[in-house]
């Protein structure tokens, strides 16, 4: 990736899908070893759950892989996952799941894939490990975005969380998936913004869990050709970026079913463009911290920003 001559980083080309997808003569079938997310909420049962990696794979143009191996790791987070106080803590949850993938010694080739807690233990085994291929799912980890990135360093020692900051590169393949405004994998760049913070919060509740079912491949492949803000491919990571759009926003979603039509995509359009002015978009390979006020960065996406969102 090219510097201006400000030195600051060139948004980086976004190439027409198929560069970014692996040669053909590299594409051949392998494993597929899954990491789950936190057992909280819906917990939909592996068959479920093997569909939608499924329709993952399917959408960003990856094989088939030749067989799928569940990484039964805790997927805790204690005390709010449904073992309660048994379970582990998030922090000793992932540890575990790092593990258990580790002493399984994936072959070269074999894809990992991970969901949500999933995919974090997944960015732990890759800054260790390489000669795999990831496809991480509503990261928190995603480098400009996940609420692990936006805080790197935070630890919270009664709860067992610790903020441990982006996806590493090490130059193996890498997609990662995020749905639009869900707080763990897409929240704001900027504190100021309260309508943002809550959405993206509301977008945990409302939208997270509701991946696994939800999500099609028509779906992914349709943000390949939808612009900058919904795909992106960095060379030096060897990373594809896709974010899903959110057609609701998770605010409004309650009052869908209260309010009528008219009323709420009124105050959509507005509001919309209001909370993405808390985003940088720019370059989702770059680790952003949160922050409560850049006033430049705020001014060039408020002159740039639209309600198409």
């Amino acid at each position: 990736m090219t510097r201006s001559a400000d030195g600051d980083r060139e948004k980086p080309k976004t190439p027409k899908p198929a560069e970014t997808r692996e040669p053909a003569e590299r594409q051949r079938q392998a494993a597929l070893r899954y990491l789950r997310g936190t057992k909280i909420g819906d917990d939909p049962s592996d068959e479920v759950f093997e569909r939608f990696i499924g329709a993952v794979i399917d959408g960003i143009g990856a094989p088939a892989p030749s067989r799928y191996e569940k990484v039964s790791y805790n997927a805790g987070f204690w005390p709010l996952s449904h073992g309660g106080m048994a379970d582990l803590t998030y922090d000793a949850s992932l540890a575990q799941g790092v593990q258990l993938l580790t002493e399984r010694a994936a072959e070269p080739g074999e894809v990992i894939f991970g969901y949500s807690q999933g995919a974090v233990a997944a960015s732990f085994y890759k800054s260790a490990h390489t000669g795999n291929r990831y496809v991480l799912v509503e990261n928190p980890s995603r480098p400009n975005g996940g609420i692990m990135a936006r805080f790197p360093g935070v630890s919270i020692p009664v709860a067992g969380v610790t903020f441990s900051g982006a996806t590493p590169h090490n130059g193996d393949h890498t997609v990662d998936v995020a749905r639009q405004y869900d707080g763990w994998a897409d929240f704001p760049a900027d504190l100021w913004n309260p309508l943002a913070v809550a959405n993206a919060l509301m977008g945990i509740l409302v939208v997270h869990g509701g991946t696994q079912t939800e999500v099609t491949a028509d779906e992914i492949r349709a943000a390949e050709s939808a612009g900058r803000r919904y795909y992106q491919y960095d060379a030096d990571s060897n990373t594809v970026y896709y974010l899903l759009r959110t057609p609701s926003l998770p605010l409004l979603m309650p009052f869908e079913r209260v309010l009528p039509r008219r009323v709420v995509d009124a105050v959509a359009g507005p509001l919309r463009w209001f909370i993405e002015t808390a985003y940088d978009r720019s370059d989702y390979s770059r680790p952003t911290r949160s922050t409560f006020l850049r006033p430049l960065g705020l001014l060039r996406r408020m002159l740039g920003a639209d309600s198409a969102g």
